[in-house]
């Protein structure tokens, strides 16, 4: 990425940076760290490595993102504990609240693509939605019901739903998928060679169970990290290229 031409075939996108002939939209991915494993598969060490980068290079943007998930969540707790007395409040509050939370998710996810794309992130844009959040919120509920159901097959059941239909978010955000096509093309990226998904899949699984809510100051680091994560591999299976 750069603010003026670097050679032939480079291109000018909507947010005015101008990108390399591999990056452009049905181009070719040149051989680098974002695609060396190629279409289908991923290489866990590079893809971690290659995430912990990015997390490190964009850090302040992206732990904002992280601790408002959790600022939303502590204030709430507070509240409900030693202000809201009403049950029709706790009810109202604790839905907007889930909801909140699923938009900033979104929001985490879009840098993760962002990031996957070479595109700047900084202060002043992550909290621009830029995805259908009805779409995201409609998946995300949709998607939790399926973990609940999950849950009832001894917690195996949630497993593979994650491993099999974890990437929706970012179907979602990056190609402003359908509810039901999210999940599809999840499936499809992650069932085409399970065999090598499912590890960086369970990575990923982990990085994200992990959330603001439910380790505190640990989820603020893995919460981003993940949605970082989770967009190369998505790149990668969809066999896009990745910034280097």
């Amino acid at each position: 990425m750069s603010d003026t031409p670097q050679g032939p075939g480079w291109w000018q996108a909507s947010d005015g940076k101008w990108y390399p002939p591999e990056q452009a939209p049905g181009g070719t991915p040149a051989p680098g760290p974002g695609n060396a494993a190629g279409r289908g598969s991923v290489d866990i060490g590079t893809a971690f490595s290659w995430a912990w980068s990015k997390f490190q290079a964009n850090i302040q943007p992206l732990l904002i993102l992280g601790a408002s998930v959790a600022i939303v969540q502590i204030v709430w707790w507070i509240a409900s504990n030693f202000v809201v007395d009403s049950y029709l409040m706790s009810v109202a509050g604790s839905l907007a609240v889930y909801v909140i939370t699923l938009i900033l998710t979104m929001l985490t996810v879009q840098a993760g693509l962002d990031i996957a794309n070479g595109q700047a992130i900084d202060t002043s844009t992550i909290f621009t939605i830029r995805a259908n959040a009805g779409t995201y919120v409609i998946a995300a509920i949709l998607f939790g019901i399926m973990q609940i159901i999950g849950c009832l097959l001894l917690c195996i059941g949630l497993i593979f739903v994650w491993l099999i239909f974890g990437l929706w978010s970012f179907a979602v955000v990056d190609k402003n998928a359908g509810v039901i096509e999210s999940f599809t093309q999840s499936k499809d990226l992650t069932m085409a060679n399970f065999g090598q998904t499912f590890v960086p899949m369970l990575v990923y699984l982990a990085l994200m169970a992990i959330g603001p809510g439910v380790c505190g100051l640990l989820g603020v680091i893995t919460l981003p990290l993940g949605a970082v994560y989770g967009a190369y591999v998505y790149k990668q299976l969809s066999g896009e290229p990745v910034a280097a």
